[in-house]
């Protein structure tokens, strides 16, 4: 392999011979793209020339992205959305990119949001996580220094999008002047390339409210009026983007109809054509690929429950652990810096464990614990039976911020949470 210093090139220029010519197809691998490892081991997606250009292309036919747009980014480039849809999308495009850093957006989120204003962006993005920091802020934001007037979109994805926190930011959208055409829902995995399906442009995001019991016990969607009582809801994600067939399959792996839970599968030339080291296939059924996310569509939009090893097994049902998550989000987000739940066996009994931390640590912990396992017991039917309450750094991620919950349950049974358990009082 040919490889020159940065350092020589910039400063002997003139030293250096011209770099042979290199023979490249479309088809030769251009990255090896690791999976998130949230439900397992990390694999290697092997993505060639044609999948970046296709899954570019299919972006920015679907988000009307050109040489006129100026695109504002805070994510690090070791993450797929950072490194292929903030930049290397807005590389085929032309765009104009202005760059911040992950860092500052940390320590600072609103300065997101006033650099967004000041470089007048028309596009950005987030993941859940960062919209949680930014409502947070929002809330007792009364300056009118930001004006987002100028976003035609920001992208939402790279882990589950909560309707709780969707909604806090579609409510305090005012503050900024931001439209909530604006807040644009996508669907996106490593083995796609970035992008699956997105939310279209000039549309408001439509959050789903389903009839709890119907998809808890039969697998099907009954789509029910806002807040109506035994209900979940779910932020829709949107068309599959031009050239991707996204269909929903059962376990057998036949194709459903509208409003039926089963895997997403996906198909099209931005989808990878292996692993690396694992034959191709053991990758694919019928010519698709098996996402290992479960959904439903409606009217050809995708919506995500969840993922297919998250889902917590009580008494021959099976709950997802995001909908457990979402439901306390929306009832408890002043109290909880976050919170995760996981499901272990224990002694042939399945238990179900709260991750958490307080925004106050003066809280009074015990009655705000009653009331989560009040509302949990309540919605889904089941208790609660561990509570830990630990630092976010505790909890093992992957690169791009998803809980790697097998990792967690792995920990939680060695006893390494052990020390930080406590025992709670509960006056009902």
């Amino acid at each position: 392999i040919n490889y020159y210093k940065l350092e020589e090139i910039i400063y002997n220029s003139s030293k250096i011979s011209k770099p042979p010519e290199i023979d490249i197809s479309e088809d030769d691998a251009a990255i090896i793209q690791f999976s998130s490892g949230s439900t397992g081991n990390p694999k290697g997606v092997l993505l060639t020339h044609k999948n970046l250009i296709i899954n570019s292309k299919q972006i920015i036919r679907h988000y009307d992205i050109s040489e006129n747009d100026t695109m504002l980014s805070w994510m690090p480039y070791f993450h797929d959305m950072g490194l292929i849809l903030f930049h290397i999308v807005f590389l085929v495009a032309n765009t104009n990119q202005v760059k911040m850093s992950p860092i500052s957006f940390v320590k600072r989120p609103m300065l997101w949001l006033k650099k967004i204003s000041d470089y007048r962006a028309t596009i950005t993005g987030a993941t859940n996580f960062a919209l949680e920091l930014i409502v947070n802020q929002l809330k007792d934001y009364k300056s009118k220094e930001i004006d987002l007037s100028c976003l035609k979109g920001i992208l939402i994805g790279a882990e589950p999008i909560y309707s709780s926190v969707l909604n806090r930011l579609i409510n305090l959208a005012y503050k900024i002047n931001l439209s909530k055409k604006s807040i644009i829902p996508v669907y996106g995995l490593s083995e796609a390339t970035v992008g699956a399906s997105g939310s279209p442009l000039n549309k408001e995001p439509i959050i789903i409210t389903i009839n709890k019991d119907k998809l808890l016990k039969e697998r099907n969607i009954e789509i029910v009026p806002e807040n109506s009582e035994n209900s979940l809801s779910y932020v829709d994600v949107g068309y599959p983007l031009c050239g991707i067939d996204a269909q929903i399959m059962d376990d057998d792996y036949s194709i459903l109809k509208d409003l039926k839970v089963g895997e997403i599968c996906i198909k099209g030339d931005n989808i990878l054509n292996c692993y690396y080291n694992i034959p191709e296939q053991e990758t694919f059924i019928n010519g698709f690929f098996p996402t290992g996310d479960m959904g439903f569509k409606n009217n050809n939009r995708l919506c995500i429950i969840g993922r297919k090893k998250e889902i917590i097994f009580i008494n021959g049902k099976n709950y997802y652990a995001s909908d457990i998550e979402n439901v306390v989000s929306c009832n408890f987000n002043n109290f909880f810096l976050f919170t995760y739940f996981i499901g272990v066996k224990d002694n042939d009994f399945e238990k179900v464990i709260m991750f958490f931390d307080l925004i106050n640590k003066n809280e009074e912990i015990n009655s705000i614990l009653l009331q989560v396992k009040k509302i949990v017991n309540l919605v889904f039917g089941f208790p609660l039976n561990d509570f830990i309450m630990v630092d976010r750094k505790k909890i093992p991620k992957t690169t791009s911020g998803k809980i790697m919950r097998f990792k967690l349950s792995e920990r939680y049974l060695s006893g390494f949470y052990d020390e930080f358990r406590k025992t709670y009082t509960f006056n009902n």
